[in-house]
């Protein structure tokens, strides 16, 4: 007879969203990062000879990004230890950098502030789009509004969960033509849209990435410790710790 393998199967995670999507990455940073920021711009205009210009200031206004601490820890028993040659340490390091990097990603999005980031959905700025009845015209007005206001810069796509994506794709223009809101090419208005259960469903988002970006000092640490709590009955600890936060230069670029 035939010695049936040894199998291991690993837990279905989320693809990440944002990070895929061109979210900006500022890495081995140093003290507390500063924002500064014009809030206006030098006028113009014409005067009659011998006359001189009006005067104009671009005013400037002030933010400071410290870094925000997260992880995640897991303690492997002596027992799974000595009876899986799949489970050990470098298993247990890759699945927590995993859940770091899905952390991370969720985090752009959700951050509630604090001792948090302050994530895309709470910040303040956003370009207020209409959710509510999503259509055409809404996708339309949202991407106008953002181009309106000088804030389309670099690459722009939608970021949206599979099942929102599905009801975007099953959705006519009108009701009376065989065309949809976002296309069999996840296309919608012009823009593509990307997929992620990183998202929660029913949100959507629509910004040029690149001007989000994710603050990194340091490095992901991820180190086992095999004299924690768990140390006397042959348990080992390990732990991944990130400092980030996120820096959104034009909010008025996301909705």
């Amino acid at each position: 007879s035939t010695p049936i393998p040894q199998t291991f199967v690993e837990f279905l995670v989320n693809s990440l969203a944002f990070l895929n999507a061109g979210v900006n990455v500022v890495d081995n940073l140093q003290g507390d990062v500063p924002l500064v920021k014009e809030t206006s711009a030098h006028s113009f205009g014409f005067k009659a000879e011998s006359t001189a210009p009006d005067s104009s200031d671009v005013v400037f206004s002030k933010e400071t990004f410290a870094p925000k601490l997260g992880g995640a820890l897991t303690t492997i028993s002596r027992m799974l230890l000595i009876q899986s040659p799949l489970v050990g340490e470098a298993w247990a390091r890759r699945k927590l950098l995993g859940a770091v990097m899905r952390g991370i990603d969720y985090t752009i999005a959700y951050g509630a502030g604090g001792v948090e980031p302050t994530g895309l959905s709470s910040l303040t700025g956003i370009y207020p789009g209409v959710g509510a009845g999503f259509d055409r015209q809404a996708a339309i007005d949202i991407r106008q509004g953002i181009i309106a206001a000088n804030a389309e810069i670099g690459s722009f796509n939608w970021v949206t969960n599979p099942v929102t994506a599905g009801i975007l794709q099953n959705k006519p223009i009108v009701s009376t033509y065989p065309s949809f809101l976002c296309d069999d090419n996840n296309m919608m208005v012009g823009r593509p849209l990307k997929e992620s259960n990183q998202i929660t469903v029913g949100d959507l988002f629509y910004g040029g990435w690149s001007n989000a970006n994710l603050l990194l000092w340091g490095y992901i640490l991820v180190e086992a410790n095999p004299w924690g709590s768990g140390w006397a009955a042959g348990d080992i600890s390990v732990k991944a710790q990130i400092a980030m936060n996120v820096m959104v230069e034009h909010p008025e670029a996301i909705a």
